[in-house]
């Protein structure tokens, strides 16, 4: 999965997805599949890379992901995007024992060798990602320092 860099608007940042390097990536389950066919799936796909170690020692990284949560439990937006986690942690029992003992109503990704964060240029964590359908990164809140993720959803949404 290549990614091109072009300019979206003063604002926000806007990537293209390419299937040129698709990545497979693995659920908790185990099950692999193409990062490019499950963004695909839907007309917006949010991912938050996290990690459960920080997450485990870090009060506010625990009260994000139980506060997306919430938000998208309560929502009723499941036809227009899907909400995942990506873990980036290269103990996967360790991930599957901290989400097991969560009530999320959203998906995580494994993606120990980091390439799906490599390639979103993901640096820190959390970090957030909005991408439409056709691959086109709409927000990377390491890299849209001008809007915060709420703002630039409704946005999205909106338009969508």
């Amino acid at each position: 999965m290549a990614i091109a860099f072009l300019a979206f608007s003063s604002q926000v940042f806007l990537y293209k997805l390419s299937a040129q390097n698709d990545i497979f990536i693995q659920n908790l389950a185990g099950e692999s599949f193409s990062v490019e066919q499950k963004i695909s799936e839907k007309p917006i796909t949010i991912l938050k890379f996290w990690s459960a170690w920080a997450a485990d020692n870090c009060i506010p990284c625990e009260m994000d992901l139980e506060r997306s949560n919430k938000k998208f439990a309560t929502e009723n937006l499941n036809d227009k995007f899907q909400f995942i986690t990506v873990n980036i942690d290269k103990n996967v029992g360790a991930v599957q024992k901290y989400v097991s003992e969560k009530t999320w109503n959203f998906e995580t990704w494994i993606d120990k060798d980091t390439l799906l964060q490599q390639k979103m240029q993901v640096y820190n964590i959390p970090t957030v990602l909005i991408i439409n359908d056709l691959g086109e990164i709409l927000y990377h809140d390491g890299q849209s320092p001008t809007q915060t993720f709420e703002a630039a959803l409704q946005d999205i949404l909106q338009e969508n």
